[in-house]
């Protein structure tokens, strides 16, 4: 909000836009190295989701993909599938309130 300028396009919905899309393709592939149990990929992905997320404020969904992050890195898969639901119960929390805070700035 604090990069809005009056009479230009609406930031916050630009990057909640995208960071919806992006975070999607994510915890898809995410989803899909935690069952071919993939380190390297889940390490990356969860990198990514933790910065995106930490940016918009999802700070309990960046902490949680801290710790994938640092398990794909070490490459200690074995608590990673309950981790898993707990981002995943997160991430539908996020999703619900930055689709409920569009729905109040969009016009």
């Amino acid at each position: 909000r604090s990069l809005q300028r009056p009479g230009q396009p609406d930031m916050l919905c630009k990057v909640i836009d995208k960071y919806l899309s992006s975070s999607r393709q994510l915890i898809d592939t995410m989803r899909a190295a935690v069952s071919q149990r993939d380190a390297g990929v889940l390490h990356r992905t969860a990198h990514s989701l933790k910065s995106s997320s930490a940016t918009l404020g999802a700070l309990r969904l960046a902490a949680l993909c801290k710790e994938v992050e640092a398990m794909g890195r070490m490459n200690t898969l074995n608590s990673v599938t309950n981790l898993w639901e707990n981002i995943e119960a997160e991430y539908a929390l996020v999703q619900d309130a930055l689709t409920a805070e569009l729905n109040q700035v969009k016009p």
